[in-house]
């Protein structure tokens, strides 16, 4: 599995290392459906494997180190607010949220390349898919739910799964309308599944989230 894994990977990954960045970066972002732990463990490993890249990078400094002074500008007023804040302890407690950040200069350095956006792309919408999946085999094998017993995925609440649902039909819906439809009908199959998903999570704030996006993507 692991072998087929890596031969259908973009072909302007050339190195181990980019390609174990590579695929840490993909299991971070799509992993995010199932388990919050396990992303942010992937989280992590991207961050390792980027340090070996960035060490052998020859040339300009890639887009992603260009964003760390912003990024680092953002946290500092952060913790100034968070310090000034009645409650310092408790203001404090968003620090922890900062690992988090790490995504936005990993991304720009491990998939800038041909092919490499697309591929995790399709990697979230098929996990996208299979948690959709999930949510309904749960209703389906116990139907008579009320707002205090919703179908939750893979997640703890039913909140967070149809949150990160209405994300990836947010993405799919860009996708589907950059690449066009006829060349990806999976794509229908896809977001049938994830509707479905979020109707019988009965959460209307998502619905009308998912709705606003795809809306404003038609629109721009």
């Amino acid at each position: 599995m692991l072998k087929a894994l890596t031969e259908n990977l973009p072909s302007s990954l050339n190195s181990r290392t980019e390609k174990a960045a590579f695929l840490a970066l993909a299991g971070c972002v799509c992993l995010s459906l199932v388990s919050i732990a396990a992303s942010e463990i992937l989280l992590f490993a991207t961050l390792l494997a980027s340090i070996g890249l960035y060490r052998n990078h020859e040339g300009p400094a890639p887009p992603g180190v260009r964003i760390l002074l912003p990024l680092l500008a953002f946290m500092a007023w952060t913790l100034l607010a968070a310090v000034a804040s009645p409650n310092i302890l408790l203001g404090l407690t968003v620090v922890k949220k900062f690992y988090l950040f790490l995504l936005v200069p990993l991304v720009p350095v491990i998939a800038r390349n041909e092919g490499r956006v697309p591929w995790i792309y399709k990697a979230v919408f098929a996990t996208a898919a299979i948690a959709s999946l999930y949510g309904l085999a749960q209703f389906i094998t116990d139907p008579r739910r009320d707002l205090l017993h919703r179908i939750s995925g893979f997640s703890s609440q039913w909140m967070t799964y149809s949150g990160l649902l209405m994300l990836a039909l947010v993405i799919l819906a860009a996708y589907a309308l950059f690449f066009g439809v006829r060349r990806h009908i999976w794509v229908v199959a896809v977001a049938a599944c994830v509707i479905l998903a979020l109707l019988f999570s009965q959460t209307r704030s998502t619905a009308m989230g998912a709705m606003a996006g795809i809306t404003v993507l038609i629109l721009i």
